[in-house]
């Protein structure tokens, strides 16, 4: 049975006309089909929708008229508050159990003190030009030197010469 059988053999055995049937469709950026049929109905209009996967080849209501025609469980209605009693109106069938105390239980609730948590104060660093003796002791005194463009360039340093020369 096809889509369009199972909504026309809800619809007509109504009286609806299936020429009546008047259908849209559009695709959603999921990829996705939005189905939207409307139809004749007591109230003048119906309005039934689903969403169709082409990827699964299914098509799933997106509202209690859809499901109807397509003879899928309607969604539960939502009921007015009004409708609902504070008293029960059946008797309760649950039996309550009397309280059993585990032996040892209670060593688990009690209470620890609260260990006071201090908030950690910033150090500050001071960075000195001379190095310590502690620094010596590991036999780094220094920083690195970098290297100069002209040591990159032609591996070794510019000197003096060299540039009263060139002038």
């Amino acid at each position: 049975m096809t889509f369009l059988d199972s909504v026309i053999e809800k619809l007509v055995p109504r009286g609806v006309d299936a020429d009546s049937l008047s259908w849209n469709a559009w695709r959603l950026p999921d990829t996705t089909w939005h189905i939207e049929l409307h139809y004749p109905n007591r109230d003048g209009n119906g309005i039934a929708t689903w969403n169709f996967d082409t990827a699964r080849h299914s098509i799933n209501p997106t509202d209690n008229n859809g499901a109807w025609l397509i003879d899928e469980d309607a969604p539960v209605r939502q009921i007015d508050p009004g409708f609902i009693s504070a008293e029960p109106t059946h008797p309760s069938r649950i039996e309550s159990a009397p309280a059993v105390e585990l032996p040892g239980a209670s060593s688990l609730f009690t209470t620890v003190p609260a260990v006071e948590e201090r908030p950690e104060t910033p150090r500050l660093v001071a960075i000195r030009d001379t190095p310590t003796a502690a620094d010596s002791e590991d036999g780094v005194t220094a920083r690195a030197k970098i290297p100069s463009w002209d040591e990159i360039m032609f591996g070794h340093k510019k000197s003096e010469e060299d540039e009263d020369n060139n002038l």
